[in-house]
């Protein structure tokens, strides 16, 4: 996938309304999975949904290797779609059961429906 400079600034707009906490599509990883959960249902209907995590980094030079934590605990049913090096977000995409597993998962602050898609 090409990384525009209107992707980059429509993620970067994810990171500030999550970080506002006024992101609609925001669902935080300790949101239990139910019938409501609209990401969910995505991912049982199509098979997977594509999202945009933020990982739980304190200092921005933890991003590559937060990444690398979290890839190697969802295993199966995750697909990077796209990193970024400057920032603490990956777009993946995702089963239903690595959706579980991410929201489970210390390493994660928020959970976007990727809008680009």
């Amino acid at each position: 996938m090409k990384v525009t400079p209107a992707r980059v600034a429509a993620l970067s707009l994810v990171a500030v309304l999550a970080a506002c906490n006024n992101g609609a599509e925001t669902i935080q990883p300790s949101a239990p999975a139910g019938p409501a959960d609209p990401l969910r249902a995505i991912a049982r209907e199509q098979g997977a949904v594509q999202i945009v995590v933020e990982l739980a980094v304190a200092d921005p030079a933890e991003t590559a290797t937060t990444r690398r934590k979290l890839l190697g605990e969802l295993g199966r049913g995750a697909r990077v779609v796209e990193r970024y090096e400057d920032r603490p977000l990956i777009v993946l995409e995702v089963t239903a059961g690595a959706l579980d597993r991410l929201r489970g998962s210390p390493l994660v602050v928020g959970i976007h429906l990727d809008e680009n898609r």
